[in-house]
C-alpha cells in the first residue's frame, strides 16, 4: 500500500472517466494515506508555455509547484505540482505497483514539507472527491 511522499502513476476519472485525461496515466503525490483515504497532489510535466498562459511568473508561481529532474526525485522532466487541483480518494487501496516506475519511487522530506507548505497552507486549494468505483474500473488491480 502507498503511504505519504510516495509518487504514484495512475489513471484518473477526471473530469469523468471518459474523459481523453482519463485515458493518460499521471503522476501524483500522495499527501496523506490514513485508513485507505488519501489525499494526492496532481503533477504534470512542466512546459515552457506554462508562464505566460498563467500570466507572468508570479501568477505560474500561485498555481504550480515547480520539481527539478534529478536523481533525487522520480520525475525524468521538470514537473510542477498543482497547487489548485488536489484529490481525495476515500476507502481505496492503491498497491505498490502503481509506484513511479523511475527511482527513487518518493519525493525526499525537504522537497515534500515546502510542496506541503506551499499547498496546504499558503494556497488552501479545493479537494476534489474522486469516485472509487470509476478510479477502479480504470486502475484494475486497486480495491
Amino acid at each position: 500500500m502507498i503511504s505519504k511522499k510516495d509518487v504514484i502513476k495512475v489513471l484518473m476519472p477526471f473530469p469523468d472517466v471518459n474523459s481523453d485525461l482519463a485515458l493518460i496515466k499521471h503522476y501524483y503525490i500522495c499527501y496523506s494515506n490514513v485508513q485507505n483515504n488519501k489525499i494526492l497532489f496532481k503533477c504534470q510535466t512542466h512546459k515552457a508555455t506554462m508562464i505566460a498562459k498563467c500570466g507572468g511568473n508570479k501568477k505560474f508561481r500561485e498555481s504550480y509547484f515547480l520539481i527539478r529532474a534529478g536523481d533525487k526525485v522520480p520525475f525524468v522532466r521538470n514537473t510542477v505540482v498543482d497547487k489548485k487541483q488536489i484529490f481525495k480518494l476515500n476507502n481505496t487501496m492503491i498497491p505498490k505497483l502503481y509506484l513511479s516506475p523511475e527511482k527513487p519511487s518518493d519525493i525526499p522530506e525537504q522537497i515534500y514539507e515546502d510542496i506541503v507548505k506551499e499547498i496546504i497552507t499558503d494556497s488552501k486549494p479545493a479537494i476534489r472527491t474522486i469516485d472509487k468505483e470509476k478510479f477502479i474500473k480504470l486502475n484494475t488491480e486497486c480495491k
